[in-house]
């Protein structure tokens, strides 16, 4: 599912990646595994779109930089 959603997260429309971002972040984030976890920040850090993106961002920035 993880690898799905990853490509959707890509996904033209800025409304569906972020519904992903949100999903990601509500729901997935205790059951993805870190390197998972890693590819979803680096295409979310990327995307000026998302409006939550720095909800993520915050939650993770110690981690993983």
């Amino acid at each position: 599912m993880s690898k799905q959603l990853l490509k959707l997260s890509n996904h033209a429309n800025e409304y569906l990646r972020n519904d992903i971002a949100d999903l990601v972040w509500n729901y997935l984030t205790y059951q993805l595994d870190d390197k998972t976890i890693q590819e979803f920040i680096e295409v979310f850090k990327n995307d000026t779109d998302i409006g939550g993106l720095s909800k993520l961002k915050s939650l993770f920035k110690s981690s993983y930089e």
